[in-house]
């Protein structure tokens, strides 16, 4: 069984933080196979469309320029690339969080998508687990990294595949400790 490991990242301003409002603009995925060794990544930027002008918020928190955005696939292209990529075999989907499967979800909605609720059955928060597991109160994954003494393994965090490398590590580490 593969173990997709996927972080977004979503349109943001400084003044305003609705859910709703928010659109996906990068998904990544690192993918570790059943003795948790890393088989491939998926990273991919995506064209928001209600919302295409990133904030200056979001482009200083995320690092991601405007030019890139504008030369990016729409949302249903790369979401397909990224099902694609996972594949029809046997998975686990995790995340640091329910925002993310929850950004998918309204973004699949927004685009007439139907989600796969294969997804939704198979999902992961890591970081309720890591509470739970650790007996803290959920955290940031930044604090998680430096409480369980992993190196923080970034030069941009708020990058999707970065953010997902690290979050990577904390499942393998609740993975095997619970094997």
């Amino acid at each position: 069984m593969n173990h997709i490991i996927f972080d977004l990242e979503a349109t943001s301003w400084e003044d305003r933080n609705l859910p709703a409002d928010k659109e996906i603009i990068e998904i990544a995925a690192v993918q570790l196979d059943d003795k948790l060794g890393q088989k491939s990544e998926f990273d991919s930027l995506v064209r928001p469309l209600e919302n295409p002008l990133l904030s200056a918020f979001c482009s200083e928190l995320t690092r991601i320029k405007q030019d890139r955005i504008d030369r990016a696939d729409a949302f249903p292209a790369v979401f397909q690339r990224f099902t694609d990529w996972i594949g029809e075999g046997g998975f686990t989907i995790a995340s640091w969080g329910d925002f993310d499967l929850q950004q998918l979800q309204r973004d699949c909605k927004r685009h007439g998508i139907k989600f796969p609720k294969r997804m939704l059955k198979k999902h992961v928060d890591i970081k309720a687990l890591f509470a739970s597991r650790q007996h803290v109160r959920p955290c940031s994954l930044m604090q998680a990294l430096q409480m369980v003494h992993i190196p923080v393994d970034t030069t941009q965090h708020h990058r999707g595949i970065e953010d997902a490398r690290n979050v990577a590590k904390i499942y393998r580490s609740l993975v095997k400790h619970l094997g």
